[in-house]
């Protein structure tokens, strides 16, 4: 039998979160969606960052994770004391592959382990937003569905290729930002965060987004601070005035389109085409292989046609992974909250189609 060492680590405990950040700098991808300090991010008084980590002949694999609270849940107070969910932090997750000898082997077991942990937490149900490159990570045992599709740009090939496999209202954009006078800068250091959160807070007001994107500036200062090498800033300038500006994740390979925006009283200068075409370059520049431009909000909705423009051939298949662990509490959560609604609220309630986990809808 194969040897093997299988725990799960908790950012919130110092000891846990170092071994956690060492294992993590043991990889060679080194994907910042698992990186301690993102996950981190997104905790809150009933949601705690973790990750499953298997060691073993076959393989070392990284599986971080948001462990949520339920119990306190109005609907959930009285069926049994500490009921959990589990979800991967906004964004891409999945258990990532850190080391491999024998793939399909290194998938069962740590199927098994992990399965076996939930199941003894009391770990109702488990959601996943996969990363895109099955290479990366492990198979899944739950369901998988592709919800929509994402974009890729192929940062292998020459730079030409690529511009002339843009469409052509994208390179008649660019060049009518050049035209312009409109200028790239690189920020690694978040020198100019404040621009950035000016134009990303009026994007998100333009659009009449919902609040959770309005991530506040500790938010930004925590991945400016504690991730050096796994985020950068890029802005577009008219003059001496940033007027359209992105923030990237980046991995050792990839780049990650993450959180941005552009000032409306210059979208007639085509600042993010002009943005995008740079920030392909920089990639090229700076040896990474694919630069992730993401989807829509809706399956090719007219987001996910734009950013398709920049690589029509680069249609990655999305998956949004379910695992219902306990069936029973499962079903006795949403009969609980139909009930809980209509007795203490007068709320006629039935599940969304198709979202999970249901109760939560």
């Amino acid at each position: 039998m194969a040897m093997a060492d299988f725990f799960i680590l908790s950012a919130s405990v110092p000891e846990e979160y170092s071994k956690w950040l060492k294992l993590y700098n043991s990889w060679v991808n080194r994907d910042p969606f698992a990186h301690p300090l993102y996950c981190s991010l997104f905790v809150n008084d009933s949601t705690e960052a973790k990750c499953a980590v298997l060691s073993s002949d076959y393989g070392k694999v990284l599986y971080p994770f948001l462990l949520r609270n339920i119990s306190s849940e109005e609907y959930a107070i009285n069926i049994v004391p500490e009921l959990y969910d589990l979800m991967s932090p906004y964004g891409y997750g999945g258990a990532y592959i850190i080391s491999v000898t024998d793939k399909v082997k290194l998938y069962e077991l740590f199927t098994g382990k992990f399965e076996e942990w939930a199941t003894n937490e009391r770990v109702v149900s488990e959601v996943i937003k996969f990363h895109l490159f099955d290479e990366d990570i492990l198979a899944y045992s739950g369901q998988k569905d592709n919800t929509m599709d994402n974009i890729v740009v192929d940062l292998l090939q020459d730079a030409d290729v690529i511009w002339t496999q843009f469409d052509y209202k994208v390179r008649k954009n660019v060049n009518k930002a050049k035209r312009s006078g409109l200028t790239f800068l690189t920020d690694t250091s978040g020198k100019y965060l404040d621009s950035f959160l000016n134009i990303y807070y009026s994007t998100l007001d333009r659009r009449s987004a919902k609040e959770n994107y309005y991530f506040n500036t500790d938010f930004f200062r925590k991945i400016i601070d504690k991730m050096h090498d796994y985020f950068v800033f890029f802005h577009v300038l008219k003059e001496d005035k940033i007027i359209s500006s992105e923030l990237c994740l980046t991995s050792n390979r990839y780049i990650y389109s993450y959180l941005g925006g552009t000032s409306a009283d210059y979208f007639d200068l085509r600042p993010n085409d002009f943005l995008k075409h740079h920030i392909i370059l920089w990639g090229k520049e700076n040896n990474k292989t694919k630069f992730v431009i993401g989807g829509g909000n809706q399956k090719d909705d007219t987001l996910f046609k734009y950013k398709k423009s920049f690589a029509p051939n680069g249609v990655y298949k999305f998956y949004v992974g379910t695992r219902i662990y306990d069936p029973n509490l499962y079903k006795l959560l949403i009969e609980s909250k139909h009930e809980v609604l209509l007795k203490n609220h007068g709320i006629e309630w039935t599940p969304k189609e198709g979202f999970v986990p249901e109760y939560r809808t």
